[in-house]
């Protein structure tokens, strides 16, 4: 019956006039705003003066450019989200606003058409989505990084102006060990000190297998083998 309930709640959310308010399991349990307004003005939004050169770009701030299938743990039910990888946000549209899902450390979010789940970590103190790769006691993280780029004028008659843009950048890898994460540096010395008294044995596996720290599935085998000795 508790179940029903919250499906029912869950599936009708969006219809609700005051998205601020509460919704409830109906079992005592209280999901305070599952979904919420941005707390700050949007970046177009602070941009106003050059509104329509960034709406031509502002697609590129995301994973896709389409609303995708997804499911959130504990909750029933799917929803459509984008994930806004400049903003590190999940989108929902209701009416024309756009409203962002509240971050909770340890949420998941999966996207059924990608067969793929972000979960939420606490990174120095703000929480962001992560792909996490593999399981097991250590684990491989990797953030998705999109990067704004200004606009720049030309400076002379030979050499053109170039407009904003964003830009998909590298993603940059973690390694989570004891509920701790650290960013995977890509030179061997700093690499292989992440695995304290098990450093030379992983140095030995990446050697006789002839394994490139900087490919990710090579990273992936690499801390997979971390749980292993």
């Amino acid at each position: 019956m508790k179940t029903k309930i919250f499906t029912t709640i869950l599936v009708s959310f969006i219809t609700l006039a005051t998205i601020g308010q509460s919704i409830s399991t109906g079992g005592g349990n209280t999901y305070n705003t599952l979904f919420m307004t941005p707390g700050t003005p949007s970046f177009v939004e602070k941009n106003k003066e050059n509104l329509k050169e960034f709406k031509k770009i502002s697609h590129k701030m995301y994973l896709s450019n389409n609303y995708l299938t997804s499911k959130i743990d504990k909750m029933e039910g799917t929803v459509p989200m984008k994930y806004n990888i400049y903003k590190d946000e999940m989108e929902f549209s209701k009416n024309g606003q756009i409203l962002f899902l509240n971050k909770q450390e340890g949420r998941k979010v999966f996207f059924t058409d990608l067969n793929k789940t972000y979960t939420i970590f606490n990174y120095n103190g703000k929480l962001r989505y992560f792909v996490v790769h593999n399981d097991g006691k250590n684990k491989l993280l990797s953030r998705e990084i999109i990067k704004y780029i200004e606009a720049k004028p030309a400076q002379s008659s030979y050499v053109s102006s170039k407009p904003a843009n964003f830009k998909r950048k590298d993603d940059v890898f973690y390694l989570i060990s004891n509920n701790s994460i650290v960013e995977i540096s890509t030179k061997k010395k700093s690499f292989y000190p992440l695995f304290g008294s098990n450093s030379a044995k992983v140095k030995k596996f990446v050697k006789s297998n002839k394994l490139n720290i900087k490919k990710t599935e090579d990273l992936k085998k690499i801390i997979m083998y971390s749980n292993t000795i």
